[in-house]
């Protein structure tokens, strides 16, 4: 008898404003090019939670041999329509053999984890599947600076991420964090980092604040307001290396 399919395998993405898409693929560049661990062509990559895309446009560009993992039915067909390997899963445990991959990349998945024995499970199995030297890069929402918004929209946030947690989590499973930063979009990956955070902490306040979002909601733009704060979403990256 099989078993019930996994919730997350239901999971809709809203589509993004063609705003949203030009910004994701102008920071999934950056994101490459300033923080990710130098990648050679033939290097293996995992990402899991592989959304629309980005990455994977990216780095199949740049000659990596780059895999997925999603278990969005939705998402799954789009990724497979660009020609890209999809495993069907939900981690932990990741689909790959011991000591296989010199990257594992999430961006916006741990935060969907129930809990911290949950995302220390995956990050021990992340530990498991990489080569010694290899790396593993989180990127997920910015908690110090989105407060209730970090739930207000995704009733699937179960795990509260911050760069203090991130960085604990890559300690307590065996990695040595080699880079961690918030930024709130791509300049904040570049050297126009001071700005980005001084609108990070001066002008999301202000649109995340309760005041606001109660009048956004009063004129009955409640989807604007989403959109908003989707696209402005603060979020921190955090990049481990497994020891060799």
């Amino acid at each position: 008898m099989n078993s019930a399919p996994d919730p997350r395998a239901r999971y809709t993405y809203h589509e993004t404003t063609s705003f949203g898409a030009r910004r994701r693929a102008r920071l999934t560049r950056r994101l490459v090019d300033s923080v990710l661990p130098s990648l050679r062509p033939g290097d293996d990559v995992l990402e899991v939670g592989a959304g629309r895309g980005e990455l994977a446009r990216e780095l199949l560009a740049r000659g990596a041999r780059y895999r997925a993992v999603e278990p969005s039915t939705e998402l799954r067909a789009r990724l497979e329509a660009l020609g890209v390997e999809v495993i069907d899963a939900v981690v932990p445990p990741i689909p790959a053999a011991d000591k296989s991959l010199d990257l594992v990349h999430s961006m916006d998945v741990v935060e969907h984890m129930l809990h911290y024995e949950q995302a220390i499970g995956f990050l021990e199995d992340v530990f498991r599947v990489l080569r010694p030297g290899g790396h593993v890069s989180i990127v997920a929402p910015n908690f110090d600076t989105l407060g209730w918004v970090f739930f207000a929209w995704e009733y699937q946030h179960g795990f509260v991420t911050n760069r203090a947690r991130l960085v604990g989590l890559l300690k307590d499973t065996g990695f040595e964090p080699v880079r961690s930063l918030c930024f709130l979009g791509a300049a904040g990956l570049g050297r126009a980092r001071f700005l980005d955070r001084a609108l990070a902490h001066l002008a999301l306040p202000l649109v995340t604040s309760r005041p606001f979002c109660g009048l956004v909601r009063g004129l009955h733009s409640d989807e604007l307001l989403f959109r908003v704060h989707k696209n402005f979403c603060d979020h921190v990256a955090v990049v481990g290396r497994k020891p060799a």
